[in-house]
C-alpha cells in the first residue's frame, strides 16, 4: 500500500491505514479465507490489494474499492505484470482486459492429465510468465499458452500439495502435508 501504508485484514472487514489510525472500509464484505484460515488475498506491484469477500472479488487501492469482480474465488494468484488470475470449484479464470477469462486445463501434449475439474489447491504466478496450478492430483505449469503437467511419475513428492511459491532465482517451492520441495531446471528435489 505505500511505505508508511497497510492493508489489515479482519473478521470484520478490512482496514486501511498507517501512524495516524485504521478506518474499515465501508461495505465491504468480511473477507473470505482459505482452507488455512488466511484470507484469501494477492497484493500487486503498484500497491493495491485483491480480495476475495463472500460474493465477489475486489481490488483496493488507497483505502478504496476501485474494481469489484462479479465473481467468487477459493484462490488469487497476482503475476508481475499485475494481472490477476483466479481458481474457484475446479476452474481456473484470468482478469484481463477488464473481463475475467476462463482458462481451459487438461491434458498436456504429452497426454499427461491434470485431472480437470478437480480441486484446484493452490496458484503461484511466476516472475517468468509461468503459472503453477496445483490440483488434487498433478502439478500444472502453464507457459506459452499450454499446459504441463507433473506428477508423481515425474518426481513430483505427494500430489497433496499445500501451498506454492516462486523464489527471486525462479525455483518453485512446494510445502506439501509432510515435505517441502524444490523444482527447478525441470527437476524436483526433496
Amino acid at each position: 500500500a505505500g511505505p508508511s501504508r497497510v492493508w489489515v485484514l479482519t473478521p470484520e472487514g478490512v482496514a486501511f491505514g498507517g501512524q495516524n489510525g485504521f478506518s474499515l472500509i465501508p461495505g465491504l464484505d468480511a473477507p473470505m479465507t482459505g482452507r488455512d484460515g488466511t484470507p484469501i488475498a494477492a497484493g500487486v506491484p503498484d500497491g493495491s490489494l485483491w480480495l476475495a469477500t463472500l460474493h465477489n472479488v475486489v481490488q483496493l487501492r488507497e483505502g478504496r474499492v476501485v474494481t469489484t469482480l462479479p465473481v467468487a474465488a477459493d484462490l488469487l494468484a497476482v503475476a508481475r505484470d499485475g494481472s490477476l488470475w483466479l481458481a474457484r470449484e475446479g476452474a481456473l479464470f484470468q482478469y484481463r482486459n477488464g473481463t475475467v477469462v476462463p482458462i481451459p486445463f487438461g491434458k498436456s501434449a504429452s497426454g499427461k492429465s491434470g485431472s480437470p475439474g478437480a480441486s484446484i489447491r493452490a496458484l503461484c504466478a511466476g516472475a517468468r510468465g509461468t503459472l503453477y496450478v496445483a490440483t488434487s492430483g498433478a502439478l500444472g505449469i502453464l507457459s506459452s499458452g499450454s499446459f504441463t503437467w507433473k506428477t508423481a511419475a515425474d518426481g513430483l513428492p505427494t500430489s497433496r500439495i499445500l501451498h506454492l511459491f516462486e523464489d527471486r532465482q525462479g525455483a518453485l517451492w512446494i510445502s506439501t502435508e509432510d515435505s517441502v520441495a524444490r523444482y527447478a531446471q525441470g527437476r524436483f528435489e526433496t
